[in-house]
Formats: C-alpha cells, sequence, structure tokens
C-alpha cells in the first residue's frame, strides 16, 4: 500500500475545517459578510479536499480487498481513516 495519509493528518484537517464554520459562523454573525464569504471559500477547498481523500481511500479499499489476506492490516487501516473522515 502507497497510501501517505495518517490519522493525525486526517484530525488535524477536519479540525481546520471546524475551525473554519466556527469563523465563517461568528463573521456572518457580525455582519461581516465578506469574511464570511472568505471562511466560506476556505470551508469548500477544505470540504473537497477531505472528500476526495475519501473517495481515493475507498479506491485503495476497493482494489486491496481484491488481493490476498497478507493486505488485512492495510485494509483495517484505510477503514479507520475512513471512520475519521465521516465522523
Amino acid at each position: 500500500m502507497n497510501f501517505d495519509i495518517t490519522k493525525e493528518k486526517i484530525l488535524e484537517l477536519k479540525s481546520t475545517l471546524n475551525v473554519l464554520v466556527k469563523k465563517k459562523t461568528q463573521a456572518a454573525a457580525l455582519q461581516n459578510w465578506e469574511a464570511a464569504a472568505g471562511f466560506r471559500d476556505e470551508e469548500k477547498i477544505m470540504s473537497d479536499y477531505l472528500q476526495t481523500l475519501k473517495n481515493e481511500i475507498t479506491e485503495e479499499l476497493k482494489n486491496l480487498k481484491q488481493l490476498p489476506l497478507e493486505n488485512n492490516n492495510d485494509i483495517i487501516l484505510l477503514e479507520e481513516l475512513l471512520v475519521l473522515i465521516d465522523t
């Protein structure tokens, strides 16, 4: 398996996404529409990136499951990564 994303990196990306959502919400509450739009754009980029990672992990899982059982540890790791992205 040549997949170089870690659980820590996914958690970091999700944390960044949560910060962006919070900043967007705060800016909107203050009616700072320009800032809110900027945070929304950054949020979209981060969400799209996480979705791309999810798609890549799903594809890698699909490929690994077609191989012999010796790839069980890789499958488990990728399934754990998917759970992190989805939560």
